[in-house]
Order: structure tokens, then sequence, then C-alpha cells
């Protein structure tokens, strides 16, 4: 299963990547898109650089695994607990269902975020690539990326996290987003921060502007 879900997260990085570059193709004059067949494609070294995490030095392998050894953990704990205790059958089974569904819950909690983490970084790395050949050409356009949120009553509104003020926020490519508390991000899912990153849904839309 950690294999199948590493090679579905690798998909979506590099479906992000390339899906970025070949948009702006579209939209882009033949100096451009000669310009833009240096980044059309995702090189391996920043296929790994990205699905490894360099954010919160973990690998996604090390994440599943982590959080598979804490079921296997609790699962023992409760047998124990319950044998030492002289505990039924049906209250151990209780407690075992009580811990694997939390622990299965927090499994769901980690997917969701790193796909969303590597499908905004996708996007993100690649319009930087853009970005940098575009500096190379004489063209006068510019990547810019403009914060968006889901705009309903699930986007976080916190002391820690509040992502309904960021909704609109547009900054250079190269620029970061301020989440406040001192906290600071390139894109979503990439602070490195648990109340703004955990299940987060936020996304970036790009554009290309005269400067």
């Amino acid at each position: 299963a950690s294999s199948e879900i590493q090679s579905l997260v690798e998909q979506i990085y590099t479906l992000s990547y390339e899906g970025m570059a070949a948009a702006v193709e579209t939209k882009a004059t033949e100096e451009l898109k000669e310009l833009l067949s240096e980044v059309k494609y995702v090189r391996p070294e920043i296929l790994k650089r990205a699905v490894e995490n360099p954010i919160s030095g973990l690998t996604l392998s090390d994440t599943l695994e982590r959080s598979r050894k804490e079921i296997i953990y609790n699962i023992k704990s409760q047998i124990t607990a319950g044998l030492l205790n002289g505990d039924r059958m049906s209250s151990m089974a209780r407690r075992i269902a009580d811990s694997v569904e939390k622990n299965y819950r927090k499994s769901v909690a980690i997917a969701r975020t790193e796909t969303h983490r590597v499908r905004e970084a996708g996007f993100h790395d690649s319009a930087v690539s853009i970005e940098e050949t575009l500096k190379k050409g004489t063209t006068s356009l510019r990547m810019t990326k403009t914060w968006r949120s889901m705009k309903d009553e699930r986007v976080r509104k916190t002391s820690k996290a509040n992502h309904r003020k960021m909704d609109g926020v547009t900054i250079p490519i190269d620029d970061y987003f301020n989440l406040g508390r001192g906290v600071k991000t390139k894109a979503p899912g990439q602070s490195g921060d648990a109340a703004n990153d955990i299940n987060c849904r936020c996304y970036l839309s790009y554009d290309l502007k005269e400067i």
C-alpha cells in the first residue's frame, strides 16, 4: 500500500508540473515556446526532492511507516492492558476498534494532506521554472500567483490559521504569502505549520502579467 501511495503522489506531482507548463505554452509566442521547451518535463531530481518533502524533513514513506507502527503499538497496548485487567473480550475489541479508527482517520489526513501538498508543489515548481526561463528571454511577462480558498464554511478561520483572509491575495511568483504568527509559505500546504497545512484545500491560480 505504501508503494502504491508513493507512486500516486509522484504521478500527481508530475501531472501538475507538466500540466502547468503545457497550459502556459498554449498562450505563448513562438519565442516563449522555444524557451519553455526547457521546462516542459519534470526532471527526476525535482520529482524526488518534492515527493520527499524537504519542508518537514520526512518522506511520505517515513510518515506512513510511523503511522503503521503507531497502529500496531496501540493494538498491542490495548490487548496487554485488557489481559492484565481481566477485561472481557468485547471491551478489548471495542477499545481496539476505537484505536484503529482514530489511526485510520489520521492516515487519511496524512494521505489527503500529502496529495494536496505535492499537487500545489508541482504547479508552483513549474511556475518558478517558467519564471526563471522568462527572465532569460527578452519578454517583459512575469508569473504571478493568487491564493484561492474554496469559499465555503469549512475554510479555516482560527486564532492559529485564517485562510479566509488569504483569498484573492496576489503576489509575484518568487514571493511568500504571509499567513500570520510569523508563518510564511510559497503555496498552500507548504508552510510546515500543522495548523495551516493539515487538510488544507486552498490552491493557487497563476497568471502571466506585463511588468
